[in-house]
């Protein structure tokens, strides 16, 4: 028996070691320890709920939208606050985004370099590329002949970085086993998969104010306003997307997987899942969700999620303790003493499910969504399996390359879902939305005729004070102290004011307030609420009086 330490674990988000015991070639036990203390549920206690959601986002900066949708939808469940459509619509449309950006990354930029060898692309066939490239049902979007000359520069300079020290050549060159040609595609649609998870993180950063940590997503909806540019670049992306990801991710897995069918015999885990669903319909239940919440037990049984049956144990973590505690009511009271894998050895603590453990994820939402016969997952899955000549046999997917396939299933679903029923429908309501809301419902004639006439005249006076400011930077050198100056100060000044007030008043009155103001209405949401529609009425006078 010998002891075997990996630590760090690379390519994932956090700090993991992984203690081993190996018996004849294989692990007998092992300990696994994660090495940073969080404490995001202490971080937020005593804050207000649009705080908690902004907070938990700085759990991860790949998957922030997960943590503020999770935070908001715990808070509105407990104020019995049910989100408008048009909220529903631009959530869905974020996680989408995220979804795509995160997948798109674990393919081929974090995964793919355990199966594709650049270096072995330099001698491929560029005309046989091209010709394997449409045999496989792949993209060929990228220029071969270019790609393999900078490969050649890149192997030539021998700055391998990280993959230098044995990783090309690993096993004498025999654990990469694809063509030449073949590393060649797969290596182009590497570099472009970067272009791509830019286009995702685009969607998040129009939706969300920023990406990552967005700003937009909070407790009873959202706070993004739509216009229709912001709509037409919203669908240029999604398209963009959708017309990559159906025309690389699974055809690309497929020709991985002629090479490594081995990958199919391991890596199943504890064969139990657990999946909340993500992706809300219109009824917002968990089990109608696009994608649907359930439970799988050894058997691929479904049932729903009873989150009274969660738990954690504390045992050989460092917090006081060693109990299991019930959802919801858990504890974190931080307690390091040291590494021992006899005693305390981490500071994950150790979640159950009705006391077993369950794998969540992207493997457990679409066999969830299998099972609950999603028609567009139910074709894609067994559409899969005939193509790993496995038809019909669910448990395979329990493994490596089944867990790769079936997450681009979910890639190529979501990049649907939001092309045909996200954002094309989604267009249609938000713009009849922005119709409904670009002037206030109490907003007077007045108001809407002032509106209309301060947009042609902000658009030359904006043109007219940047003159201004040019025309008063360049003076105050040959002029300083004169009455120019000042003037043209003053003039900054009392257009910088007025510019001001008539965007408050427009942002205003164009604002959509997804918040129903209603006596179950928690207070912090109320106190907001109140404050904008105060706002917003002090504008309109402000502007009905100006309009004389």
């Amino acid at each position: 028996m010998t002891r075997s330490v990996i630590d760090p674990i690379t390519r994932i988000e956090g700090h993991l070691r992984v203690e081993m015991e190996v018996t004849n070639g294989k692990v007998s036990d092992a300990w696994v320890s994660g090495g940073c203390f969080r404490g995001m549920e202490l971080v937020v206690q005593d804050r207000t709920p649009e705080d908690a959601a902004q907070i938990v986002q700085r759990i991860c900066g790949v998957c922030p939208i997960s943590h503020a949708h999770a935070s908001s939808i715990a808070t509105e469940r407990a104020y019995g606050i049910t989100i408008s459509n048009n909220a529903r619509i631009i959530r869905n449309l974020l996680e989408g985004a995220q979804f795509l950006h995160s997948h798109i990354l674990w393919l081929y930029n974090l995964a793919a370099l355990d199966y594709v060898n650049p270096l072995n692309a330099l001698t491929a066939d560029i005309a046989d590329t091209y010709a394997l490239a449409e045999a496989a049902g792949t993209s060929a979007n990228s220029d071969f002949a270019q790609l393999k000359d900078r490969l050649k520069n890149f192997a030539d300079n021998g700055q391998l970085s990280i993959f230098s020290g044995n990783w090309f050549d690993a096993e004498d060159g025999t654990a990469f086993k694809l063509p030449p040609e073949l590393d060649l595609i797969c290596t182009a649609h590497y570099l472009e998969a970067l272009q791509m998870q830019a286009k995702a993180s685009q969607i998040s950063g129009l939706l969300g104010g920023k990406m990552p940590h967005i700003m937009t997503l909070i407790p009873g909806g959202t706070a993004f306003v739509p216009t229709e540019q912001k709509l037409d670049d919203l669908k240029a992306l999604v398209d963009e997307l959708h017309a990559w990801v159906t025309t690389t991710v699974i055809p690309d897995t497929l020709a991985l997987a002629q090479y490594y069918p081995e990958a199919l015999e391991f890596g199943k885990g504890c064969g139990r899942y657990i999946a909340w669903g993500v992706f809300e319909r219109p009824s917002m239940e968990y089990a109608d969700r696009y994608l649907p919440m359930a439970v799988l037990d050894e058997n691929l049984n479904v049932s729903d999620v009873d989150e009274h049956l969660i738990t954690e144990y504390m045992g050989h973590s460092w917090y006081k303790g060693d109990d299991t505690y019930n959802s919801p009511y858990f504890v974190t009271d931080p307690d390091f003493t040291s590494y021992d894998v006899n005693d305390r050895y981490t500071w994950v603590k150790c979640p159950a499910y009705d006391g077993k453990p369950y794998e969540a994820g992207g493997l457990s939402r679409v066999l969830a969504a299998y099972k609950r016969n999603v028609p567009e997952i139910v074709d894609m899955v067994d559409d899969m399996l005939k193509a790993l000549g496995i038809p019909g046999q669910i448990a395979p997917l329990q493994s490596t390359l089944g867990r790769t396939a079936v997450r681009q299933i979910e890639t190529v679903y979501i990049s649907q879902t939001l092309c045909s029923n996200g954002l094309m429908s989604s267009s249609r309501l938000l713009r009849a939305a922005i119709a409904n809301t670009s002037v206030s419902r109490k907003a007077s004639p007045v108001l809407v005729r002032v509106c209309g006439r301060l947009r042609v005249v902000l658009s030359i006076t904006a043109k007219r004070s940047k003159m201004a400011r040019s025309l008063a930077i360049r003076s105050s050198f040959r002029l300083r102290g004169t009455w120019l100056r000042l003037t043209l100060m003053a003039f900054m000044v009392l257009w910088s004011k007025v510019l001001l007030v008539c965007r408050l008043a427009i942002s205003k009155s164009r604002s959509m307030h997804f918040v129903p103001f209603t006596a179950l209405t928690p207070a912090p949401l109320a106190q907001y609420i109140l404050l904008s529609r105060q706002q917003a009425r002090a504008s309109r006078r402000l502007l009905a009086l100006g309009g004389g």
